[in-house]
This record gives structure tokens, sequence and C-alpha cells, in this order.
């Protein structure tokens, strides 16, 4: 309750017109105590300064007050007697007025200057305690300064958003990939026996599998189909292993190759290679295919004919890319590489189809030899030749494909120090295409824009992880931060970005349990654990950099083991 008092007294302390309890005392007699009350007001009124005479009412004088203030007395009392004590939290407060007595917690106070007098309770009006709350009540988790760690809120901020946006990149990434159907590549069986089939394979120090390589090969194999072997300077037994079975097959052509030109790289032995063939008796016909598979790798007899039938039925077609698989799966790091190749890898290698870049994988490769006529040198010697050459092959307009129904199985490292050097050498290759093929890419007529931002985007992957990587540390770091020391519970990025991550891996585990005979529950338990195995490939690709920046361009070999072939 807010009684107003026009007034022109000043804030003197020991003059600011308290009203005490003779004016409610002397109420029943007016007589009494007026003259009195009239004559001490209108005194100090006249003691003020009068010059401002806005301050001052024509009316204003001591009978009015007392007036005013018997006429509220008599309202609470009125208002006292209609309402029930159970309604009336003041009750007590109003009960004093009745008896003529100034409640304690009654007072008048001043505000907006020495014009106006406030009646108001001591306890405080409801909009101050409201207002009281709401300055002092902590926040959820604590005092704002509790989330900066601090650091700069800038810093913070821009280090969640990158955390963020990489999450969403992948997020966007994956959903693309997703989205598009695979995409069916003609094929034509029709005199398909005509075809001829070269097969090279660049081995270094590979005695462990070569054997098992070159026969499964030739089981059941056709007249036509021949094994080129590149053996690149190998000391470990490699050569000795091929002179010993080369007697048992006459399709078999063995190239040693010797120092100085030997372990320049995969690229200058399967430019050998392809030097040796063009020379071959009827070679350079138009039925003849080229392909290139790992010393460790395995393709099925049936699947062979399959990529002559798909050269058969496109004329224009001078590069097939299959899918690839691990030939064993002993345990989780085996099952993790298949699942890898058989969803991440074959989705990005099927929207190329669609884009019109699909690009080589080293391993299953295959080529129309007369496509390379007039060239002998067309690998490059960059670590990931693979890409280079079929980059090459869309600069100069020409049609490459994907067939994802054909798969290349292959070992599966089976350690993680060596899975890291092979992954490393693959990023630092897709680097090092960068600065060698950027502006060409750019500004080829013959690639689509789609395309083109397509190969930046691989090309420059493992630069945006190391940046994503970071922010996904610090957020990692924050998150538990405020969490466990602030005490809030309630953290949107964290959430967010785990909830993409399950999006993520329920995504590639779907397609994975779809595409073995695992199964699709059994492929999202695999799924379940891809942010594990990502976090294996963490050092990556900042060993890709580092190695980039420095020069650093020794070819790390990965070790292959004797495996058997379950598929």
């Amino acid at each position: 309750m807010l009684i107003i008092i026009p007034s022109a007294v000043a804030a003197d302390a020991n003059t600011s017109l308290q009203i005490d309890s003779n004016i409610y005392t002397n109420s029943s007699n007016p007589q009494s105590g007026s003259n009195l009350e009239s004559m001490n007001i209108n005194e100090h009124i006249s003691q003020t300064d009068s010059s401002d005479e806005n301050h001052i009412p024509n009316d204003f004088n001591g009978a009015n007050i007392s007036q005013k203030l018997k006429l509220k007395n008599f309202n609470l009392i009125k208002k006292n007697k209609n309402k029930k004590n159970k309604k009336n939290p003041n009750k007590n407060q109003k009960r004093s007025l009745n008896n003529g007595q100034v409640p304690e917690n009654f007072l008048i106070s001043e505000k907006s200057g020495p014009q106006n007098l406030y009646l108001s309770q001591r306890l405080g009006s409801i909009d101050s305690d409201i207002a009281g709350l709401s300055d002092n009540r902590p926040s959820l988790g604590g005092d704002k300064s509790d989330y900066t760690l601090g650091l700069p809120m800038e810093i913070i901020t821009f280090m969640l958003a990158i955390s963020m946006g990489a999450i969403l990149i992948y997020f966007v990434w994956t959903g693309i990939l997703a989205l598009f159907p695979m995409k069916k590549i003609k094929s034509d069986y029709t005199n398909i026996e005509k075809f001829h089939l070269y097969v090279m394979v660049p081995c270094l120090n590979e005695v462990n599998v070569i054997e098992n390589t070159v026969h499964k090969f030739f089981e059941n194999h056709n007249e036509n189909y021949r094994l080129v072997v590149l053996d690149d300077g190998s000391d470990d037994g490699t050569g000795e292993v091929l002179e010993k079975i080369a007697p048992q097959y006459k399709n078999l052509h063995i190239i040693t190759r010797t120092f100085p030109n030997a372990q320049k790289g995969k690229g200058e032995a399967l430019n050998e290679g392809l030097r040796y063939i063009k020379n071959l008796e009827g070679a350079n016909s138009e039925k003849v295919i080229i392909g290139v598979i790992d010393a460790d790798a395995f393709i099925k007899n049936e699947d062979y004919i399959k990529i002559l039938a798909a050269f058969n039925a496109d004329d224009e077609l001078t590069m097939i890319q299959t899918s690839v698989g691990m030939n064993v799966v002993d345990n989780w790091l085996h099952r993790m590489q298949d699942l890898e190749f058989q969803s991440c890898i074959t989705l990005i290698s099927n929207v190329r189809n669609f884009l019109g870049n699909a690009a080589g994988g080293g391993n299953g490769q295959f080529f129309r030899l007369n496509t390379f006529k007039d060239q002998d040198d067309v690998w490059g010697n960059s670590l990931l030749e693979d890409f280079e050459i079929s980059t090459r092959l869309l600069l100069e307009g020409k049609k490459t494909c994907f067939l994802n129904h054909i798969v290349v199985y292959q070992e599966p490292v089976g350690k993680i120090k060596p899975l890291i050097v092979q992954r490393t050498r693959w990023s630092q290759g897709g680097i090092e295409c960068i600065p060698k093929y950027g502006k060409l890419i750019f500004e080829s007529p013959f690639i689509k824009i789609s395309a083109k931002f397509e190969m930046f985007f691989y090309m420059m992957l493992p630069i945006i992880t190391s940046i994503g990587v970071v922010g996904h540390f610090f957020s990692l770091l924050y998150n538990i931060y405020i969490v466990f020391v602030v005490k809030d519970p309630v953290n949107m990025v964290l959430a967010i970005i785990l909830t993409l991550s399950v999006v993520i891996s329920i995504i590639f585990g779907t397609i994975y349990g779809r595409r073995t005979e695992y199964g699709i529950l059994k492929g999202l338990g695999m799924g379940a654990t891809i942010p594990l195995y990502s976090m294996l490939m963490i050092p990556v690709c900042y060993r890709a950099i580092a190695r980039f920046i420095t020069g650093e361009r020794k070819w790390e070999k990965t070790e292959h083991i004797v495996t058997v072939n379950t598929n």
C-alpha cells in the first residue's frame, strides 16, 4: 500500500516531517491537536525554499494532511472489518491502525525529489522483493564468471564454434552420402572372351604374401588373364619366391627392378610395368585392360568378368575402381577397417559416380590400355598415386566410374601403429595434390563445379580434420569442467555433438550390415564403436601435415603377413 502526499519539504534528517503517533491519537478530537499540527507544519514549510511555487499546491496545509490521514485510517478500518482474517496477510498491521497507532514498519520516505513523500512498508514492496530475488539468486551452475575458465569469452565461443562446425560438416557430408542410391553401371557380356587382362602387382618385401596372391589369381583363371609382378628391389627373399613359382604359370610375368631405379615409389614401378605391357605382342589392341592390385589382394574370377563387361558396354570408359574389403576379420581392428571401406569409402565413391569424378583407390584399379597409347609415365610420384592418375584422366576429360558390387579383398592392418603409418601416407598424398593439381582442377572445363568442390574437400580433409580435432578436444575439456566443476547438468554443445555422432555411426553401421553377411544388428553394433576408431586416427592428420611441411617423403610401407581369404 502506497500513500503519496504532495510536499515541498527539504531532505533534512531533523526536519523531515516525520508524522508521529499524535496525528493518530488525536484523530478522535480534531480540535485538540489540529492547530498545533497545522502551525508546526506551516512553520516548517515557511522555512523551505519557496521560490519554486510548483513545489507547493495552493491548498497544502496541516488541516488537509490531518483530514487525509483520518480518511485513510477510516478506510483501513472499514476494509479490515469486511475481509476475513485468513485472506488478510497484514491483519496485525491494520489492527494497530484501529487503535490509532502507527505500525512500526510504516514510515515516510523520500523519492524523486523533495516534492513527493511516500508512505511505504519497511519490509519492502513486492516489486523490490522480486528484484532482489532476480539480482541475488545464483544462476544454474554458479556465477557466469564460472563458465569462462579465465579465458576471454570470445575464445571460448570460437573454439566451441569450431567443434560444432566440424561435427556439422561431417554430419551433412554423411547425410549426403547416404541419400544417393547405389548407381548401376551398364554391362555387356557379348564377346567378352576377346578381352585381354593384364594385372600388375607392385611389391616391395612381400615375401609373406606374394606366393598366396599369385596362386589365388590363377585359380580357375581365364587363359587371357596375365599377372605382371613388379619386384621393386626387395631384399627379404620376395624375388626367390617368385622364381620358385614362376614355372607353374605360363602367364606369370616377373619384372625385377634394381638400384638405382628401384624403390622410388609405387608410381615409378607401375610406369615401368605399363611400358613392359605395351611392348608385348598384341598388347596394343583396344581389347586390352590393365589392372592394379596390391601384393596382398584378391579378386574373384567372376568379378574380373564383370569388370571386362563394364568396359565392353561403354567405349568411352577409361578407368574403373572397385570397392575394397578385408579378406579376414579376426578382431575388432580388422572389422573396423572392413566397415570403413565397405561403408564410408564405398559411399564416397558412389557419390563420385553421380558427380562424374570417380577416383582411383590404388587397390582394384583398371584402365583401358589405349587410353595411354601416347604416354608412358602416367603415374605420378606423389604418395597418393592412385588419386593422382584418376585426377589426370579427369583433367583430360576422360570418363571414370566406380563399381560398388565388385570387391577387391586385401589384408587388414593388424596393429594400431602400422595403421597410423599407412593412413599418414594416404593423407599426406592428398595434401600433396593440392599445390600440384589445385589450380588445374579449379580451371578445368571438363570437371563440374560440384565435382571440383568434392575433390578439394577430399584433398583438404586432413587439414579440416586437424582443425576440428582441436575444437573437439577443447569442447570436451570445457564440457567436463562445466558438468563436474560448475555442476551445470545442461550442456547443449556436448549434447548436439554426441547426438550427431550417434546418427553418423548408425548410418555407416547400417550400410555396413546391409553390404555384408553380418546383418543390420551386428552392423549397428560395430557402428557404435566408430567414434573410438576415429580417435585412433587423430595422430594421422598431424603427422601428415608435419611431414608435408618438412618435405619428408619417405615411403612408409605397410607390412603384410600371411592371410587366408575367407570369402
